[in-house]
């Protein structure tokens, strides 16, 4: 219309997403458009894909997904890449990882539930005929580096993540040759809209 942009639009994202991605990105848009609400809506980003497609919100911040919907559009804002990381305090786990040759069949996983880094790092594992051991598999790339960081197990994480986590100091990256890929995170919505 002629007048100001005003109206609501419902935005999906992960709690680490709402203040480091999205903070600089809603206080301009507050001052550019003062009349525009914004529902924001946290959870596993795993499922931000899907809450859009589903018609539950209008955008998602998210991991692009392998295979991107021809229903979607998708804008990135930032690669951060993925990072295999282990407890930084003494503990079995740390252990088996420092050992001189590490068995990874043996050492204890945290894995997504689902996702577009369960695929990477499902890929990853093929590739290198590794059959992990899996200790847990949770919703949510903060929950895992919090297991990390309780001497659980070894996880993959966005090194977004690890930092904005408040435990970076707490969890070791684990050097791997043929390193993980990095991850395009931006926006994700419906084509149409």
């Amino acid at each position: 219309s002629a007048g100001d942009l005003a109206g609501e639009v419902s935005l999906y994202c992960s709690v680490t997403a709402s203040h480091s991605i999205l903070a600089p990105i809603l206080s301009a848009l507050r001052g550019a458009h003062p009349a525009v609400e914004i529902m924001v809506h946290t959870g596993d980003q795993a499922d931000g894909i899907s809450r859009v497609l589903d018609g539950q919100d209008d955008v998602a911040v998210t991991i692009r997904p392998l295979q991107l919907s021809r229903r979607l559009d998708f804008l990135p804002l930032l690669e951060s890449p993925l990072q295999l990381c282990m407890p930084a305090a003494d503990c079995a786990v740390r252990e088996l990882v420092l050992g001189d040759t590490v068995d990874w069949g043996m050492v204890p996983f945290i894995v997504p539930e689902r996702g577009t880094t369960k695929e990477l790092l499902d890929q990853w594992l093929r590739e290198r005929g590794i059959r992990p051991r899996i200790y847990a598999q949770v919703a949510g790339h903060e929950a895992i580096v919090a297991m990390v960081r309780l001497g659980l197990g070894v996880g993959i994480a966005p090194e977004l993540v690890i930092e904005a986590s408040g435990m970076g100091a707490e969890v070791e990256v684990i050097p791997v040759a043929q390193g993980l890929p990095a991850l395009s995170i931006g926006l994700a919505c419906l084509r149409q809209r």
